[in-house]
């Protein structure tokens, strides 16, 4: 199965989900997947994906200067939007973004789930 696949299948069994992707912490996305309604809804997930990008990074070196374990999972609130990720390797990680009323909980459940997938087919 290819990343798209699994991306979909986040996207598609979140309610609210509007987009995920697996991208590097340089910014750099490997692939993306925007469920069709969310271009209207003005999400620009390309953009939205480098800027979390720097900024887990930086959460990432936060936790490795404390030395309090390993960074697994971070997630942002918004009045607008949720945006949780989860950390693949020490280079990549998968990130989905939900309307602010979206079932946050199932969506860390399917990021759990698929993770592991994702890892695999690098």
């Amino acid at each position: 199965m290819a990343f798209k696949e699994h991306l979909k299948r986040i996207v598609d069994n979140a309610d609210g989900a509007m987009a995920a992707v697996v991208m590097g912490f340089d910014g750099i996305a490997i692939e993306s997947y925007d469920r069709p309604a969310a271009a209207g809804e003005g999400l620009d997930t390309q953009t939205m994906g480098i800027e979390l990008a720097g900024l887990f990074g930086q959460v990432r070196n936060v936790i490795n200067n404390v030395d309090s374990g390993t960074f697994k999972e971070i997630s942002i609130s918004t009045d607008k939007i949720l945006a949780v990720a989860r950390i693949m390797s020490g280079e990549y990680f998968v990130a989905v973004v939900l309307r602010a009323d979206g079932n946050f909980g199932k969506a860390r459940y399917l990021l759990r789930v698929v993770t592991p997938a994702l890892e695999q087919e690098f």
